[in-house]
């Protein structure tokens, strides 16, 4: 598709889904799913012409107007814009790199237009002003997750638990309010970024997963590998099977090094999860092994923990398991109610009943040390709460 054609395609929709019956319909998350899914394929030409011109200010800028008049439209016209935004994010940082300074201003209008509107409860155009706030409950870990089985936790002797403690959530986190901003400089660029990312995050599940999965994965390897020459792990082999593991990557050791931060990696790494198990298992492979020696690479403990917990999940033999990491053993949810589970061990029990200090205690070789480090906000991000030593 030339540029004509892709804003005739553009227009085209602009003027189908802002209708009042698409409106409507949007409150179902699988009928928006199913018409992004409809138009993945001419979603793969926006991106890929992008990628060939977004160094030619004339081609580019109709396009990202047209993008940006679909985002302030909201509804799925909205989501439409939220899949190219990893994309973007990549173009931006290269042609920041290659300081090609009108590329940088026409991604930097754009994405200032949508940060601003992202960071407001209800947008810009409510006039209100009153700005985002989001809240995350951290769970105790006493309690079973996803994410966790207290039963494979390593208790040490010097941490009590409190009396009568028995709430299901330890603490709340509240992330922002962001603060507004009118120009991109060096010291907000990865703030403005990184919570571009977290808005995408916050609706994959309403985006065709053809083109969500597949470009957060593409991006990050493009931002952690570019001008650098990584020897290859063996994390794929040993995670995938032998014919998936036939797809090979650029090489970027020519290319120019792209800026990062801790913050964005750790937000990337929320869509490489979830990228993992809805279609592009093999290409996220990639992504987590590339943000993980980017991580070394660069001395970001708080990534490296989220990533050694990431890969230490793979290599579980209950998750090899499944078919082809279609599939997820989770861990089943512990109803909190007034009843005492029997499993779990509270103050009052260990005054009725106590050991003798002669018994040595039983330490089970499947279970795995556990550091808990206080303050760790970022890696409250990544949706995981299972902590690995660093390597």
């Amino acid at each position: 598709m030339n540029n004509e054609q892709l804003q005739d395609w553009l227009t085209a929709l602009n003027e189908r889904w802002r209708s009042s019956v698409e409106k409507q319909a949007l409150k179902d998350v699988g009928h928006e799913q199913m018409l992004l899914k409809l138009e993945a394929c001419n979603t793969h030409y926006l991106i890929n012409y992008l990628k060939c011109n977004y160094a030619d200010v004339d081609l580019i800028q109709p396009v990202l107007g047209q993008l940006l008049a679909c985002y302030c439209r909201g509804g799925v016209l909205r989501y439409f814009t939220m899949q190219c935004i990893p994309s973007l994010i990549h173009l931006y940082l290269l042609a920041l790199a290659k300081r090609q300074k009108k590329s940088i201003s026409m991604f930097e209008i754009l994405f200032l237009a949508i940060y601003n509107e992202e960071i407001l409860v209800a947008g810009t155009s409510s006039g209100s002003g009153m700005k985002k706030v989001d809240k995350i409950r951290i769970p105790s870990t006493r309690f079973p997750s996803v994410y966790h089985d207290p039963r494979k936790l390593n208790i040490l002797s010097d941490v009590s638990f409190k009396s009568g403690s028995t709430s299901f959530v330890e603490m709340t986190v509240r992330i922002g309010p962001y603060k507004s901003a009118d120009k991109i400089t060096p010291e907000n660029r990865q703030t403005i970024l990184t919570r571009l990312l977290k808005s995408v995050n916050s609706c994959l599940c309403r985006l065709s997963h053809d083109v969500i999965c597949k470009y957060i994965c593409s991006t990050t390897i493009s931002v952690c590998q570019s001008g650098f020459h990584f020897s290859e792990t063996s994390l794929k082999s040993r995670v995938c099977d032998e014919d998936l593991c036939s797809e090979e990557l650029d090489e970027f050791s020519m290319k120019p090094r792209l800026q990062s931060s801790a913050q964005y990696l750790l937000e990337s790494l929320n869509g490489l999860y979830f990228a993992l198990f809805n279609g592009e298992s093999q290409l996220a492979i990639q992504a987590i092994d590339a943000v993980h020696q980017r991580a070394l690479y660069e001395f970001y403990s708080d990534v490296i923990l989220v990533t050694n917990s990431i890969k230490d999940t793979l290599l579980e033999s209950s998750f090899q398991s499944n078919e082809r990491l279609l599939k997820c053993n989770r861990s089943n949810h512990g109803k909190v109610d007034g009843r005492r589970g029997s499993e779990l061990i509270t103050n009052s029990s260990l005054r009725l009943k106590k050991m003798p200090e002669d018994i040595s205690p039983v330490v089970d070789d499947s279970s795995k040390e556990c550091i808990f480090s206080d303050g760790k906000f970022l890696f409250i991000h990544s949706g995981l709460f299972r902590c690995h030593t660093i390597i």
